[in-house]
């Protein structure tokens, strides 16, 4: 964080800043927490907390009481989650408001009884953003509307979900007349005790939203009775102080949506740097200007990589540059082409149209397929215990999320592999994955350092050339988007790969001594990509602790 913004240590410091002595202050507020809409979720956190702080009266009193009880006025056998003003006392929803379900008779509108317009017939999609939204509205008739017996709302009423997305809530402020499906209740509050906007903020509070947990029925697809929600604890402030409140929380909400919007701004032009910087590392004409444009880049990177998310994609890109030449200076004499006697076979010619990129002069292109030979697998009768005892590594795609493959989950024995279609795949060889959902967004590829076996849902690639395995790894991550294309999908959504297709697959082939100077950077690059990454999640996480110590502070 920059210097002058609040750290964890800084808590009491911060909250004492909101809620010390004296009349709260919205510019105290917004110099206090503006930082913490840096933080991961922390617009919504701050939404958050700024409506509890308006139910609990912090936002427009500072007369607490330590003990947390609020005089005379306070309900029998209502639990006391945090301290309230004196003036204030603590009761039920039941004991202020009406509530009043759909009608659930055979007078109920079903979808035959809905037409193109009429009365609106509300339900738990209409409610948006506190308020009530008419598209895709569904309405009835006058005659249906009139012989229903409950459920029927007027302006001023809160509707609330019981059902689906439970808590959700809105205020009837832009319908005269209108009913409620099945999944909803009203919840009419009384003039003299609750102001309807009022209502409406405590229902998005987190305590509100702890109440539900307490009270759902806990199923797969939790829900509540009216009775539940009639049971909700909820501080009720003097009629007066209440819209003041509402006025208060508004007026926050509505800095804090300046807040998010000069966030997004400010988003979308790191976006459009970071993609301008990363450019002129992909469009750099040769290893010294990309060397050049790396250097720029490492200096701006607190702003260019302001985010552990955008670390990938920087990853990415050096895999990219990295199969295009762009690494390392070519040395006199070093030439690809004599790498096809070294590889020791008929390889078969990349034609310029399939050449998906331009290479340095004295690289070539060669199919996968001709680097080594392919070997599949094949999954050991289970019926065989023994067949599983073994201690030959039986690697499947779950073992697959690391770039070296030493040892799996699973292991069989030599009798296995001679009593099935898997076989022995020798060190160093390149494993992938060519059936699974995997496919639908990664090419999980890697190379072995021991000898393994493999399940049917892979290929190994035996290297005719061990030495040229490292880069052979790193081309065909660099690759991956290009593997992706060729992902075919059956009727039922399962992602396959031709092995045709993988063979076929264009790789660029710089000089075997190239090849290694060209590991050796990508490897110092991947990591500066880790030490960055890592040092960007500590500064998250220290944020997101921030945001969490604060808020439990002053919502606890």
């Amino acid at each position: 964080m920059a210097a002058g913004n609040p750290t964890a240590m800084d808590v009491p410091v911060v909250v004492e800043r909101v809620l010390g002595q004296g009349p709260f202050s919205v510019e105290k507020f917004v110099k206090s927490f503006g930082v913490l809409v840096e933080a991961a979720s922390g617009i919504e956190r701050l939404r958050s907390m700024v409506i509890q702080l308006g139910v609990a009266g912090a936002l427009t009193t500072d007369r607490q009481r330590p003990d947390g009880k609020a005089g005379d006025g306070s309900a029998e056998g209502v639990d006391v989650p945090f301290p309230i003003p004196e003036g204030w006392a603590w009761t039920q929803l039941g004991d202020i408001a009406e509530f009043i379900n759909g009608d659930r008779s055979k007078n109920y509108p079903s979808k035959q009884h809905q037409v193109a317009s009429g009365i609106p017939f509300i339900n738990a999609g209409h409610l948006e953003n506190g308020v009530i939204n008419h598209r895709d509205m569904n309405y009835i008739t006058k005659e249906r509307f009139e012989i229903l017996r409950s459920g029927k709302v007027q302006t001023g009423d809160v509707l609330y979900c019981l059902r689906g997305s439970l808590g959700k809530s809105a205020l009837v402020a832009n319908v005269s007349q209108g009913a409620i499906a099945s999944s909803l209740v009203i919840i009419r509050a009384q003039p003299t005790n609750c102001f309807p906007a009022f209502l409406l903020k405590y229902l998005g509070s987190p305590l509100a939203m702890r109440l539900i947990r307490k009270y759902d029925n806990g199923t797969a697809q939790p829900n509540l009775s009216a009775t539940d929600v009639a049971k909700f604890d909820i501080p009720i402030p003097p009629l007066a102080e209440q819209k003041r409140i509402v006025a208060r929380v508004d007026q926050l909400m509505a800095l804090i949506d300046q807040l998010e919007a000069k966030q997004n701004r400010k988003r979308e032009v790191g976006a459009r740097f970071t993609k301008a910087s990363l450019e002129a590392l992909t469009t750099a004409e040769g290893p010294q200007e990309f060397t050049a444009a790396w250097t720029r880049i490492h200096s701006t990177w607190p702003t260019l990589l302001d985010s552990a998310e955008k670390v990938p994609g920087l990853r990415r890109l050096v895999l990219d540059v990295a199969t295009k030449g762009l690494l390392v200076q070519p040395k006199p004499g070093e030439d690809a082409k004599n790498l096809l006697g070294q590889i020791g076979a008929d390889v078969p010619q990349v034609a310029p149209e399939d050449a998906p990129f331009g290479i340095p002069s004295h690289w070539t292109w060669m199919r996968l397929g001709s680097l080594g030979t392919f070997l599949g697998g094949g999954t050991p009768s289970k019926n065989n215990l023994q067949f599983w005892k073994g201690n030959i590594p039986w690697v499947s795609p779950k073992d697959m999320k690391r770039l070296y493959i030493d040892d799996a989950e699973d292991h069989i024995s030599a009798e296995a592999v001679d009593s099935s279609a898997t076989k022995l795949i020798p060190s160093p060889s390149l494993l992938m994955v060519l059936r699974g959902m995997i496919l639908a967004h990664s090419f999980p590829v890697a190379l072995t350092t021991k000898t393994v076996t493999i399940n049917q849902d892979m290929k190994a690639l035996v290297l005719r050339v061990p030495a040229m395995a490292e880069y052979a790894l790193l081309a065909c991550r660099a690759a991956r988007d290009r593997v992706l294309a060729k992902v075919q999908r059956s009727s039922h959504g399962t992602c396959r790969l031709e092995s045709e297709d993988v063979a076929n697959l264009p790789i660029p082939m710089p000089p075997l001594a190239e090849q290694k100077r060209i590991v050796a950077k990508v490897e110092q690059l991947m990591k500066l990509c880790d030490t960055l990454e890592a040092a960007l999640r500590r500064s998250e996480d220290r944020a997101a602790k921030l945001v969490e110590a604060v808020v439990q502070e002053m919502v606890a």
